[in-house]
């Protein structure tokens, strides 16, 4: 949808090199006793001071496909988890 505003490849090629970008949002990066945890800039603690629940990790672990703002490196892997209710 939102590149139906330009006409042609050579709009948007135009568009893009004129653009200001802005500060890139990198994601943040989390220590706890159950390992690394990456917090996206979508996430709602990203922005705040980190006390982080991170018991019951393993049944939060989110099947794929589904949205996430969290990954936790388990086993080796990073897993998307859902965040603590």
């Amino acid at each position: 949808y939102e590149l139906t505003k330009f006409s042609s490849l050579t709009a948007l090629k135009k568009e893009l090199k004129n653009r200001i970008w802005g500060k890139a949002l990198l994601p943040r990066m989390i220590d706890s006793d159950q390992g690394k945890m990456f917090l996206e800039p979508w996430d709602p603690m990203y922005n705040q001071t980190v006390d982080m629940n991170t018991s019951g990790l393993t049944e939060r672990i989110l099947p794929p496909g589904e949205p996430f703002s969290r990954l936790w490196f388990h086993e080796g892997l990073w897993k998307p988890v859902g965040i603590e209710r």
